[in-house]
């Protein structure tokens, strides 16, 4: 794992005097960023993960214990996007399919 290099973050009070939502995004030295939010007023119950880098996106929800995993190969490589959605524990994918990119 390389080391953080940046670490942006707010938080803002909504519904009291104290911080309701809070975001935060680390910025690492591989180029691979990784953002944080936190809500006490969202209508929608869940704790997620997202990370970016260079050509890859990777979702990890927690609520419905799965993962999204969407990478981007060299052009001229078929196919040119691979999305992936898995359970834990190494079953197969919930979901698998391929896109082109235009």
């Amino acid at each position: 794992m390389r080391p953080v290099t940046e670490i942006k973050a707010i938080g803002i009070p909504v519904l009291t005097d104290k911080v309701d939502i809070a975001h935060a995004r680390l910025d690492f030295a591989s180029g691979a960023v990784a953002n944080v939010t936190a809500s006490r007023v969202s209508t929608e119950r869940g704790a997620s993960w997202r990370f970016f880098q260079q050509h890859e996106y990777i979702s990890v929800d927690f609520t419905r214990q799965d993962a999204l995993r969407v990478r981007v190969v060299e052009p001229g490589a078929q196919p040119n996007s691979i999305s992936r959605r898995f359970r834990p524990s190494g079953k197969e994918p919930l979901r698998r399919g391929t896109a082109s990119l235009p």
